[in-house]
């Protein structure tokens, strides 16, 4: 899809972060920030050309443009950084997730984060204990 947009010189974003490839695979991989998302600036022509690719779920519009614009300036500042991230917009501490990879795959809980590391509370409530297991961020999901 970028590279579609590259070549008809339509302006987009697509940010990428490097990631830690699991298990056997060594070294590191660039992934979208936000998976399944390239913002895209242009009116409607930009918009169809976007659409003839066959890759486009739907197009959001954005009524806010400054503020969006702010946003997106800040995360690409972020992202050229080459500062880690770690971000899951609608994974937040407190809130129920299954573990996606691993030997823990399928185990759900309640997301918790202490000194950047990300933990998953297991609950006994018939014993009125819990437990707590530590996971890498990319292996969590939230529970709708």
């Amino acid at each position: 899809m970028a590279t579609t947009l590259e070549r008809s010189r339509i302006l987009y974003f697509l940010p990428l972060i490097e990631t830690r490839r699991r298990r056997r695979l060594r070294g590191s991989a660039q992934v979208p920030l936000f998976p399944g998302y390239l913002f895209l600036r242009g009116e409607a022509q930009e918009c169809d050309v976007a659409w003839q690719t066959n890759r486009v779920a739907n197009i959001l519009r954005v009524e806010q443009q400054a503020q969006f614009e702010s946003e997106i300036a800040q995360i690409q500042r972020v992202v050229l950084s080459g500062a880690p991230v770690d971000l899951f917009p609608a994974l937040r501490v407190g809130r129920r997730c299954r573990i996606i990879a691993g030997p823990l795959c399928g185990v759900e809980g309640v997301l918790s984060r202490r000194q950047g590391v990300s933990r998953v509370f297991l609950a006994a409530t018939v014993l009125g204990q819990s437990a707590l297991v530590e996971t890498d961020s990319e292996n969590v999901e939230p529970i709708d």
